[in-house]
């Protein structure tokens, strides 16, 4: 082997500037460099080859590895996938057939409570056994008929079909038609229902059915929770922008631990019914969920022993101006 060609071979690997030196010094270097020194640096490069074959072909092997190891992921995953979207497809028919059951319960649920109205219209022949009972049929017939429409209204928000249809509704009338429908729970337990009504604008833009809803929950909750002989305060006032609704009761209250879990689903709380009433731990999670609909907040002022006041502020807008609303004029339930 030529000894100036590798010796120039070695200087280039070991260091750049060699190459800049100049060929009487390349020639002196390789005269006086002994023939066992080439023998050295020979060796060190065979070694330096062999450990670099040696790592690529491991590499390769671990490359290899990986590449099949990636594919039996990438499997996985693709049956996962499927079984993924099976279940779904599984989960989504159940819930199609707990739909139609539900709407289906209903309409003899209400027939049920109809039909018991009808009878005590003409009472006078019924013992007071028997108006005990018929009262019972119809609390148990309320009861199932709100727990079917609280879990609907779940699937409806979970599902995000509600429809927001926006109109104009008078306050006070609509005021007058919610409350009546709590007179008699009301009566039972010898709870009086206060009215405050202050506003100088009589009418107001709002989704009448969620405003029901939400409304009609937070009333229930509040005879629910109120001791016998109490009072139950339902106030509605006003500013330049919102409108507020606000219903107060004088139950046992809220801890301040227990605020936080207050709208969650499924959350049963310390605090149970004064009357035995039943509770699914639904109403105040849907409550939450209409009003956000309805881009409003929800408030709750608590103390132990004393009771509740839970305000539900809207805004006071004409929704028919702003463009990314649909606006629409109800004639049935909004929710699908």
């Amino acid at each position: 082997m030529n000894k100036k060609l590798l010796l120039i071979s070695v200087l280039c690997i070991s260091h750049s500037d060699i190459l800049l030196a100049k060929t009487s010094d390349i020639n002196r270097l390789s005269q006086n460099m002994p023939s066992h020194t080439y023998i050295a640096i020979l060796i060190v490069l065979l070694l330096l080859i062999t450990y670099l074959v040696h790592k690529n072909m491991k590499m390769s092997v671990l490359n290899q590895r990986l590449h099949v190891q990636n594919q039996k992921r990438l499997e996985q995953y693709s049956k996962a996938d499927k079984q993924k979207e099976a279940l779904a497809d599984i989960n989504q028919a159940q819930e199609d057939v707990m739909s139609s059951v539900a709407h289906d319960l209903k309409a003899p649920l209400n027939r049920v409570y109809g039909l018991v109205d009808v009878v005590f219209i003409n009472d006078e022949n019924l013992t007071p056994e028997q108006k005990k009972y018929l009262q019972l049929v119809q609390q148990v017939a309320s009861e199932a008929r709100n727990m079917i429409q609280n879990w609907l209204d779940v699937k409806a928000i979970e599902s995000q079909k509600i429809q927001i249809a926006y109109q104009e509704i008078n306050i006070r009338d609509f005021v007058q038609d919610l409350l009546i429908g709590y007179q008699d729970a009301a009566h039972k337990k010898g709870i009086s229902l206060q009215i405050s009504i202050d506003i100088q604008q009589n009418t107001f833009m709002t989704d009448n059915n969620l405003l029901n809803r939400i409304l009609d929950n937070l009333l229930s909750n509040a005879i629910k929770f109120s001791p016998l002989n109490g009072t139950v305060k339902f106030k509605v006032k006003e500013d330049i922008h919102w409108m507020t609704f606000s219903v107060e009761d004088q139950g046992v209250g809220i801890s301040e631990s227990e605020k936080d879990k207050l709208f969650e689903k499924f959350q049963k709380l310390s605090a149970r019914p004064t009357a035995g009433e039943s509770s699914t731990g639904l109403g105040l999670s849907i409550v939450k969920t209409l009003v956000q609909s309805l881009r409003g907040e929800i408030q709750v002022d608590s103390i132990v022993g004393e009771g509740s006041v839970f305000s539900i502020t809207l805004p006071k807008t004409d929704y028919r101006k702003i463009s990314e609303v649909t606006f629409i004029e109800p004639k049935t339930s909004v929710f699908d």
